[in-house]
C-alpha cells in the first residue's frame, strides 16, 4: 500500500532540536512531494520582554520559512500566540488534515515555546495524526526498528515503515517482545512453544512483506517483561535513526504495543519514535 504523506505539520521554534525536526521534515517531504506548515508558538508577550528578544522571536519563522522554500516545497507558515504550545499543535493536528506531525523532543527556553519533552509527550499521546519525535539528526540512509505484534495497528506501522525503508533505501528491522506475564508454571510448555512459534510466523510475514517491498530486512523476538524498554534498548544497542511503532495493539501474546509501550518508547528512548496511526 502507498503511504499518503500529502500534508506535514512541523512544529519550529529555532532550538537544535527544532531544526533536527525540520530538517527530516524536509527530507520527507522531498521523497513523498508534501506540503508542509510550518507553526511557531510565540508566548504573549510579558511586560519585561524586550524589543530584541520579541524581534528574535519573530524572526525564526521567517528563517525557516527561507530554508524550506530554497529546497522548492511549497510551505505555509503558522503563526499563533499562546501559552499552551502543546494544546495549540494538537488543535492543528488534529483539524488540519494533516498525514504527519513533526516536532523536536526539547525546545528553546529563551524563546519561551519550549517545544520540551512534556509537550512532545502530550502530542505523541493526544494526537489523532501520526507522530514523529525526534531526537537526533537522521542520515540519509536510515536503520529503522519496528515493533511488530501481529495487530491492525502495527500493520500500519509496518505500512508506513515499509514504504520509508523503500524511499530511503533504509535497513528496517522487526522485532517482537515476548513475555509470560504470569508465573512460567501457570503455563505447559507446550502452549509456550506454540505462542513462540504463532509470534515467529507473525514476525516472519512481516519481513517477508519488507523484502518484497524491495526493503533490506531482518526480524527478531526479543524476551523481555517490558516491552518499551527493549524496544529503546534494542535501538540505542543497534545504533538504529528511527522506531517505528502502532498506536496501540493487541493482547495475544501479551506483547501490547498499548498506547502506553508508545508513549513509554517516546518519552525514554533517546532514538528517534514514529507513533502511526
Amino acid at each position: 500500500m502507498a503511504l499518503n504523506l500529502s500534508k506535514i505539520l512541523v512544529a519550529v521554534d529555532g532550538s537544535e532540536y527544532s531544526d533536527y525536526a525540520l530538517n527530516v521534515t524536509v527530507k520527507i517531504a522531498e521523497k513523498y512531494s508534501s506540503a508542509m506548515d510550518l507553526v511557531y508558538i510565540e508566548m504573549p508577550p510579558s511586560g519585561s520582554s524586550s524589543p530584541d528578544s520579541i524581534n528574535k522571536a519573530n524572526n525564526v519563522l521567517e528563517e525557516r520559512l527561507g530554508i524550506v522554500k530554497e529546497r522548492k516545497l511549497n510551505c505555509n507558515p503558522i503563526k499563533i500566540q499562546s501559552s499552551d504550545p502543546a494544546g495549540e499543535i494538537l488543535k492543528l493536528s488534529n483539524s488540519g488534515g494533516y498525514d504527519l506531525v513533526v516536532l523536536g523532543n526539547r525546545g528553546m527556553g529563551g524563546l519561551k515555546s519550549l517545544l520540551m519533552g512534556s509537550v512532545s509527550s502530550k502530542v505523541a499521546k493526544e494526537s489523532k495524526r501520526s507522530v514523529l519525535v525526534v531526537k537526533t539528526r537522521i542520515q540519509v540512509a536510515p536503520k529503522i526498528l519496528l515493533g511488530y505484534d501481529g495487530s491492525d495497528e502495527s500493520n500500519f506501522a509496518l505500512d508506513f515503515a515499509s514504504d520509508l525503508g523503500a524511499k530511503f533505501n533504509a535497513q528496517v528491522e522487526a522485532i517482537t517482545v515476548f513475555n509470560i506475564p504470569l508465573a512460567p508454571d501457570t503455563y505447559i510448555g507446550s502452549e509456550v512453544d506454540r505462542w513462540k512459534k504463532e509470534m515467529q510466523d507473525t514476525l516472519d510475514s512481516a519481513v517477508s512483506k519488507l523484502k518484497a517491498n524491495g526493503v533490506h530486512s531482518q526480524g527478531k523476538i526479543v524476551d523481555h517483561t517490558n516491552v518499551s524498554l527493549a524496544l529503546a534498548n534494542e535501538a540505542e544497542k543497534g545504533s538504529y535513526d528511527f522506531i517505528v511503532v502502532g498506536s496501540k495493539g493487541q493482547g495475544r501474546l501479551k506483547s501490547l504495543f498499548l498506547g502506553s509501550v508508545a508513549n513509554g518508547v517516546a518519552n525514554n528512548s533517546k532514538t528517534n519514535v514514529l507513533i502511526v496511526r
